[in-house]
């Protein structure tokens, strides 16, 4: 039997909805800066996106709002899952990528330039490091739980705009994967597309100043060849990087995941 409320008062996904391993109560000492809330500027994110994806965006910011107000207001319906609100969350807009045909031939030759030039932009002084030398390309693949298809359909004809929610903080990958089978679904887990285009439209969003923010799992991928590899966007120091690791199912209090909702 679900709980009533599928998110706490944070905003994090209860870890009452599975039984794979998941950290039952977070201390938050990896954590996303609060003060993050008080940065996050639509207006902001809009240009960051329209400035660096040119004319893979093909909307105007009237229509962003638009469209994000209506997923906000989709979410603020549903009082079993409200509560997703209150976690740290952004609104993205995903490039038109009329010539899709691979996930990792878009994070090499896309997404890593596209995410490096907006946070040297943003940051001058700190470095985007791309740890992954090898190419990505036939190397990648979205998991089949992960209710990834849409979001791939999609690329090569619209601008699909949604939200971003980082609410599956310290859950295993096992445990995140089985947690989407219980939402709505209209979730599904973040994949690259959304987490870079959060990135370079906030490129400050893991930058913290004290404590320690935590690393993000592109959770909706996995490596073809060890599906126990994934892919994660990586502080270190005021550094920002992408890597592969393995995760062995196994949940870490520095490892988040995330969930999304698009239109």
């Amino acid at each position: 039997m679900l709980p009533e409320k599928l998110f706490d008062q944070l905003g994090r996904c209860s870890p009452e909805l599975t039984s794979e391993e998941v950290i039952k109560k977070s201390r938050k000492y990896f954590y996303v800066d609060e003060a993050v809330r008080e940065k996050l500027d639509d207006s902001e994110i809009f240009k960051n996106l329209k400035n660096y994806y040119n004319d893979q965006i093909n909307i105007d910011y009237d229509e962003f709002i638009q469209r994000i107000s209506k997923l906000r207001n989709k979410v603020e319906q549903d009082s079993s899952i409200k509560n997703i609100r209150n976690s740290i969350n952004i609104p993205f807009i995903l490039p038109i990528i009329k010539d899709h045909n691979d996930i990792g031939k878009d994070i090499d030759t896309l997404l890593i330039p596209k995410l490096i030039k907006s946070f040297k932009d943003k940051f001058p002084d700190y470095d985007f490091v791309n740890h992954c030398k090898v190419n990505l390309e036939g190397n990648i693949s979205a998991t089949k739980v992960s209710r990834y298809d849409q979001i791939i359909e999609n690329l090569k004809t619209k601008n699909s705009v949604g939200i971003l929610y980082l609410s599956l903080n310290e859950f295993s990958f096992q445990a995140a994967e089985n947690v989407i089978t219980k939402l709505p679904e209209y979730f599904y887990l973040t994949g690259p597309y959304e987490l870079f285009s959060v990135l370079i439209g906030f490129p400050g969003l893991l930058l913290r100043n004290d404590k320690y923010p935590p690393l993000i799992w592109i959770s909706s991928i996995k490596n073809n060849t060890n599906p126990n590899i994934g892919y994660v966007i990586e502080p270190y120091g005021y550094n920002l990087t992408f890597n592969k690791r393995p995760h062995f199912n196994q949940a870490n209090e520095y490892w988040w995941h995330s969930l999304s909702i698009v239109d």
